[in-house]
């Protein structure tokens, strides 16, 4: 998506193979999820189905999200600039969605949720937001496929929970798969020619005025 919607910008075919190596260990998961064999065991087949076609879609869109980062960091928009008109709609959807809903414990939730606000919403889109002013958008999509890492270490805090094997091995493959795409990148970059800047001029060459 990089090269259409953000133009002048190219992908390496090294970070192609591996985002495409990436969306079958992806699959590998959900097929997982669909059988049972994920850390939270056996689920309905359609609610399985239904939250990995969910997910997909955020996966989508986040891709659009992440490459129109960078668009608005080389504008020059800083990431607070950025962030602090990103979040405006979905606050408002959300919270009329919840009041018609019906759902109970919406007072009991509320400072767990601003817990999560702060160190799942804000930190992260933060250092997402500066991150992405240094990188291109398929490095920061690559190292963002590192959270299954970090959902699989949580799974050790809920005892209903059992980690899976199969999950363990697909998260070791996609991180080595990640560092695979993050040094081509480095290597590519470190490799691209240096224009030098033009020399200042010398004062005493300069011709002087009558």
């Amino acid at each position: 998506m990089s090269p259409l919607l953000r133009r002048g910008s190219h992908v390496l075919g090294v970070e192609v193979a591996v985002s495409a190596a990436i969306l079958v260990l992806i699959g590998v998961l959900g097929w997982g999820s669909i059988s049972g064999r994920s850390g939270i065991g056996a689920l309905p087949t359609g609610d399985a189905v239904l939250g990995f076609t969910l997910g997909v879609a955020c996966g989508l869109a986040y891709a659009g999200t992440v490459i129109y980062s960078k668009r608005l960091s080389d504008g020059g928009l800083s990431p607070l600039a950025t962030l602090s008109m990103r979040y405006f709609l979905i606050i408002a959807v959300t919270w009329v969605l919840t009041a018609f809903s019906g759902s109970p414990g919406i007072v009991e939730a509320l400072l767990p949720g601003l817990a999560l606000a702060l160190f799942g919403v804000a930190l992260q889109s933060y250092l997402g937001q500066a991150g992405i002013g240094y990188v291109e958008p398929i490095t920061a999509s690559l190292l963002d496929t590192l959270s299954p890492v970090c959902a699989f270490l949580l799974q050790f805090l809920d005892g209903r929970l059992e980690p899976s094997t199969l999950t363990l091995a697909c998260i070791v493959a996609i991180t080595a798969l990640v560092a695979v795409g993050v040094l081509a990148r480095h290597r590519h970059e470190s490799a691209a020619p240096v224009v030098p800047l033009p020399a200042p001029a010398d004062p005493e060459a300069l011709p002087r005025s009558a």
